[in-house]
């Protein structure tokens, strides 16, 4: 448990009780109730978050989702006041009879949307209730509307990437994929669909469960939020934060039918050269229908909300590549000889890799479905009903592919010519040159069924919650299909004086022609040659929750609730691997199954001749005749061996429970509370039994049969076993809210939370290398990571639509764990049966500490008070600024943790007349830490393999980047508007791998997606 429990939870119940005592005595004075729900007058939505006041810090209150309050006053005559942000101010005369309940409704709206022709909802409504939001929360939290920064076909992860602390990758399409809260990489963080966390899988392991934002599309959502203080009511397993997505929900809006449309295209521009397969071009891409009404049934009036969405989105997969990771390693990319006396040395590149991923006449089509429907039984009872499908899939008889060519020559002073610089390298005729064609697949689909019940109770002053939810992703990979030419014996030069730093000038000066496909060999068998991969990592998360809130007014009105969940998270992992030899026909080189001629590098490199993508059928698809393929005996015993070993499972049991307290304080709000989680992890897997002499071994053998070897292999894994561990985690919250004045406000919050160890951890099956003589094994018992957090910020709140804030946090993470490696013993009890004596074993441990802490500065404004045509202009922008120290069981402390991302800052421009609205939005991301690799040896001469003078430090990072947005949006009229976006206006690479070595920057990988256009129109009716 974490030290500062037991304080913690003394204090916070003296609080809690604190509170009730206060709100209790106050509960003799004759009270009345004013009821009623606040929505915009011109857009027709319910204002969630608008405070309700009477002329008190005590008599306030703030409206629901459903824009619906309840606000209990001492009976009497009252000025009820209600305000929202970027809203004028309404207020009216009540006479509260005690014990009764006064019903009045409220409309707000703006001079400025007098002065529109019509009104739509757009990036001021969505800014608006954003701020509003935030303010009202007890917690550290963004909000932001999906349509503030969008149109119907924009990614999750666009909008995501606006905000304070959030840093993305961008993936295939120009679309955001990794999402990483305040610097942290993806474990640190979860994702939620309506308070519930998601399933979530790479597809590939039961270890990389991270965030995929393709599940769920942005048509099915109303808003986000980013939750990075969670309250004691919210799971504990998430330290950098939470994802919360929000689903639209009929009763969100005024009665009455509305309905969205929407049609699409979006294409990518690349510098790749014509000869590319595949290039993208503008179809129909995005098909959108959403629907909403609020029924009268059953006797009821409004009492049936019903909202539905359906979405078909097409994405091409576009992506160019540079750099020699697609060959080399950053610790073996360079050669170094040892440099003149008084000189420095001089880094010679060894190679260098061109790659190309296209559609080639193929789409992923995503077709995602929502449901959502509430209904109120009576005026104390709702029930509510949630379900959302996504489907992504692949043209049927489409071949997505990617094309890669590779240039290496070997690590070796014999390699280089004499005179040889960093800037120019010319090699010898020692170089290999390969083509790899590869089919790739990769298809999702994800299941969310969700219910839950409202009830409130004690003349509504109580609500009892019920909700339970059940979500399934599947993601799979059905096909990772290659071959592989190559030709040996090239020398090239690299010059890179005066090009683009991914794009030296490469040219052939010996060798057989790389053009020509007479040059080339089909490399025969993996690993480097044909192999046929499929993967199937299905996951599956559960929850059933039941909360209790009892409110209190009074001159101190407080709270409490209390709560208890219980959930499981499931992944398991089905991998089918098949190794083949090329048997096929040799002569003429491989000009028969050639299908493309490509120049790569945006056609700097070739044309080079690539290999038909194997098993599409296509003319000259290798695949078309079976018999130019075998399996050998012995990949037979890898295919098993393989397969075999890769199916997997690991679950996650957790039962939680949680004590909540809020109190006004006038104008200090205090929200404290403790939350218990007890979490029981298990896996299962294969285990590995290598036998490598005597009668009983297992190890592959060219001189047995297929099936022997298959039995063989079999054997290697003779027992499916499963392990588990326990531990129960305590987290208190602490969390202040002071009013300074008008507009300004004070916040302080101290919370727990943890990140649990990956799936891998979990799994009792060891990777063994008999090569290099390696165990790598999980460790059940690994303590998860835990996290003290802390956070200050203080805002500022004003009209027209506008915020400041700055804010600090920091968090102090203990049990932080790394993987240490050990020698095995002799003997029996060593773990292995007493098998693997003198083996490295790789295992982490909780072995150290860090500590994470940044400021965040926010600024946002509606410039309204302009003349003229001024008025419509806004701007935003936000700086997170973080810096950390760790101490992983060594002598030194460090300052840099793996993929952290220390600086990420965005602003935009914004300006909106008469049905007309632009967007110039920026975002850049700093430079991040990746990993630290070693080689060479202070012995190393320089002159033979390895060709390392060390021992060197290679430091890689991925590089900073700016990308620049530009956002066009007409309404034409009230029902139709048209849109126009166009992401990366200046074609940065999106992602650019570099390390560092020898006192200068290398390049290692660059991946690009060129500028991509979505353009469409929206209906509304």
């Amino acid at each position: 448990m974490n030290s500062p429990s037991s304080r913690s939870l003394c204090c916070y119940s003296l609080l809690v009780w604190l509170g009730f005592v206060l709100g209790a005595a106050e509960a003799a004075v004759a009270t009345g109730t004013v009821a009623g729900r606040v929505s915009h007058a011109d857009t027709g939505s319910f204002l969630a978050g608008a405070i309700i006041s009477a002329g008190r810090a005590e008599w306030q209150t703030t409206a629901d989702r459903s824009g619906e309050f309840s606000l209990t006053l001492p009976a009497g005559r009252h000025v009820v006041a209600v305000t929202f942000t970027g809203l004028n101010a309404a207020q009216e005369t009540i006479d509260v009879p005690p014990g009764a309940v006064v019903t009045r409704d409220f409309t707000l709206t703006a001079e400025i949307y007098r002065l529109d022709k019509f009104v739509v909802a757009g990036m001021r409504e969505g800014q608006a209730a954003a701020i509003q939001s935030q303010r009202e929360a007890m917690n550290a939290k963004t909000s932001a509307a999906l349509d503030a920064h969008g149109n119907p076909g924009a990614a999750v992860g666009e909008l995501l990437q606006r905000l304070p602390g959030i840093a993305v990758d961008i993936g295939s399409g120009g679309e955001p994929g990794a999402v990483y809260i305040r610097g942290m990489a993806q474990n640190f963080s979860s994702m939620l669909l309506d308070g519930a966390p998601l399933a979530v899988t790479d597809g590939q392991t039961v270890a990389g469960s991270y965030i995929y934002l393709g599940q769920v599309s942005s048509s099915t959502l109303e808003s986000l939020e980013v939750i990075k203080a969670p309250l004691p009511e919210m799971d504990g397993n998430a330290i950098s934060g939470y994802i919360n997505l929000r689903t639209k929900r009929a009763f969100d809006r005024a009665p009455g039918r509305r309905i969205t449309a929407a049609v699409g295209t979006k294409w990518a521009r690349l510098n790749q050269d014509a000869s590319v397969p595949g290039r993208d071009r503008p179809k129909l891409d995005l098909l959108s229908l959403d629907y909403s009404e609020v029924f009268s049934v059953l006797g009821g009036k409004n009492n049936l909300g019903i909202a539905a969405s359906v979405n078909f989105n097409a994405s091409g997969n576009y992506v160019h590549e540079a750099g020699p990771s697609l060959q080399l390693a950053a610790n073996n990319a360079l050669f170094v000889a040892p440099p003149a006396a008084g000189a420095n040395p001089e880094p010679l590149i060894r190679g260098w890799s061109s790659g190309n991923w296209s559609a080639n006449a193929a789409n992923n089509y995503a077709k995602n479905f929502s449901f959502n429907a509430d209904y109120r039984l009576s005026a104390n009872t709702t029930f509510s009903w949630k379900t959302t499908a996504a489907n992504t899939r692949t043209d049927r008889g489409a071949y997505p592919s990617y094309f890669r060519w590779r240039l290496d020559v070997p690590q070796a002073a014999a390699s280089f010519a004499p005179g040889s610089t960093y800037d120019v390298v010319t090699t010898n005729p020692v170089g290999t040159a390969s083509l790899e064609s590869t089919l790739y697949i990769r298809e999702s689909e994800t299941y969310t069924f969700a219910a839950g019940l409202e009830q409130r109770l004690l003349s509504r002053s109580a609500k009892l919650t019920i909700d339970g939810s059940y979500n399934r992703n599947r993601t799979t990979y059905p096909a990772i299909n290659e071959v592989k030419a190559q030709v040996t014996g090239v020398g090239f030069r690299l010059d890179r004086r005066g090009q683009e730093p991914w794009l030296p000038q490469i040219s052939q000066i010996a060798g057989r022609d790389w053009s020509d496909p007479a040059s080339y060999a089909i490399v025969p068998s993996q690993t480097t040659g044909s192999r046929v991969i499929a993967f199937n990592t299905p996951a599956v998360r559960s929850s059933l929750q039941a909360d209790l809130q009892k409110d209190w007014a009074g001159r101190f009105p407080a709270s409490f609730k209390i709560g208890g969940k219980r959930a499981t998270n499931s992944v398991k992992s089905d991998r089918s691997y098949r190794y083949y030899t090329y048997v096929g026909p040799t002569a003429g080189g491989i000009a028969s199954a050639v299908g493309y001629h490509i120049k790569m590098g945006e056609g700097h490199y070739g044309p080079f001749p690539f290999l038909q993508v194997p098993t599409t059928g296509l003319p000259n698809d290798l695949w078309n005749n079976p018999a130019n393929f075998t399996q050998t005996p012995v990949q037979v015993w890898q295919t098993v061996l393989d397969s075999k070993g890769s199916r997997t499972e690991i679950k996650e049991e957790i039962t939680a429970g949680y004590l909540q307290g809020q109190v006004r304080l006038s104008r200090l709000r205090v929200l404290g509370g403790v939350r218990i989680e007890e979490t029981v992890p298990s896996g299962g897997s294969f285990i590995r039994r290598a036998i490598t002499t005597g009668p009983a071994a297992n190890t592959s053998s060219a001189a047995l049969t297929a099936e022997q070897n298959a039995a063989r292999a079999e054997a290697n894994w003779p027992e499916y076993a499963r392990q588990s561990a326990r531990y129960t985690n305590v987290f208190p919250g602490l969390h202040f809210v002071y009013d300074l004045g008008p507009g300004w406000q004070a916040r302080a919050s101290y919370n727990v939370s943890i990140t649990r160890p990956g799936g891998g951890q979990l799994l009792p099956n060891f990777n063994i290398n008999d090569v290099a003589r390696t165990i790598s094994k999980g460790n059940v018992d690994l303590k998860p990571y835990t996290s003290d957090n802390f956070e200050l910020a203080l805002q500022r709140y004003f009209e027209p639509v506008g915020m400041i804030s700055v804010g600090a946090f920091q968090k102090q993470i203990t049990n932080y764990f790394r993987t240490l490696s050990s020698v095995v013993p002799a003997g029996r009890d060593n773990g292995f049966d007493g098998q693997y004596e003198g083996f490295t074993l790789n295992m982490a441990r909780n072995v150290g500490d860090a500590r994470i802490r940044g400021i965040e500065l926010s600024y946002a404004q509606q410039y309204t008070f302009l003349p003229g045509l001024l008025r419509g202009l806004g701007g935003y922008a936000n700086f997170t600024y973080l810096e950390t120290v760790g101490n992983f069981g060594g002598l030194t402390t460090v300052k840099q943790l793996q993929n952290f991302t220390p600086r990420t800052y965005n602003a935009g421009l914004t300006y909106r007349w008469r049905g007309f609205e632009l967007r110039l939005l920026g975002n850049f991301r700093s430079q991040t830490y990746v990993q630290t690799l070693t080689a060479g040896s202070a012995t190393t001469s320089g002159t033979g393999t390895g060709g390392i003078i060390g021992p060197q430090v290679f430091d890689v990072f991925q590089d900073g980047r700016m990308l620049l947005d530009l956002k066009a949006q007409y309404a034409i009229t009230r029902t139709y508007s048209i849109y126009l976006d166009v992401y990366n206006l200046t074609r940065e690479w999106s992602f650019e791998r570099i390390f560092a070595a020898y006192g200068r920057e290398h390049q290692l990988q660059a991946q690009g997606n060129g500028t991509v256009f979505h353009a469409g129109l929206r209906m509304r009716f």
